[in-house]
């Protein structure tokens, strides 16, 4: 499940990153990167 939810905050980055919502992008990646630190665990 874990992928599922980073592969649409890895999506939900691209597009708001091409709509140029920055804070959009910096709460993705918080995410993506929350993720990452959980499956280390």
């Amino acid at each position: 499940m874990r992928n599922a939810g980073k592969t649409a905050y890895e999506n939900s980055r691209k597009i708001s990153q091409a709509m140029g919502l920055d804070k959009n992008v910096e709460e993705c990646d918080k995410a993506i990167q929350d993720l990452e630190n959980d499956d280390n665990d």
